[in-house]
């Protein structure tokens, strides 16, 4: 587990780092929404595809100009007005590796 500031530069900055591994994730978990959309614009800026090539997930579902990253806006689902530790899980490709 990586801690960010938990803003959109942090998320940018950490996915940024994380994708010059040699061995890249498949899934990043972000803590809220501000963080995940600076790792879409890190993820869009290395040509990867969102979730196709690498799944990004925020946590607390806050308003935010999705237009702006390229992405789909989330369709909320059960599985978003649930809190257990569990939801992480959910969103995790089974072939691939998470990072909680």
């Amino acid at each position: 587990m990586w801690n960010g500031e938990g803003t959109a530069r942090s998320g940018y900055r950490l996915a940024a780092e994380l994708m010059r591994a040699p061995d890249p994730p498949t899934a990043i978990f972000c803590g809220n929404d501000p963080t995940a959309m600076g790792a879409y614009e890190a993820l869009k800026e290395r040509d990867l595809r969102i979730p196709e090539d690498v799944a990004v997930v925020g946590f607390d579902n806050q308003e935010l100009p999705w237009s702006k990253t390229g992405a789909n806006a989330p369709t909320p689902t059960a599985a978003d007005r649930t809190t257990t530790p569990a939801r992480p899980l959910i969103f995790a490709p089974p072939s691939g590796r998470a990072i909680l």
